[in-house]
């Protein structure tokens, strides 16, 4: 598919969007598909009991970098 390059998306899908313009289509579909997944299975995967947001420092660190990761991803999709 092509899309005309005045079409932008709405501002929650602009992270996506940019991120398929970003690497291949195909991969793109498969690793933000694989996130969704991981995100619905994670509470059912995590059995730590250590629930505090000090406790886990990578889990921590992760988290703050993909958000970090989609607000780049949506600000440079506004801009483009």
């Amino acid at each position: 598919f092509n899309t005309p390059e005045h079409i932008k998306p709405e501002w929650y899908f602009l992270a996506p969007y940019q991120f398929l313009k970003l690497i291949p289509e195909l991969t793109a579909l498969v690793v933000q598909t694989l996130g969704i997944l991981a995100l619905v299975f994670l509470p059912f995967l995590e059995r730590s009991d250590k629930k505090g947001i000090r406790q886990r420092p990578l889990f921590s660190l992760l988290a703050i970098g993909i958000l970090v990761f989609w607000i780049w991803l949506t600000v440079w999709g506004a801009q483009s």
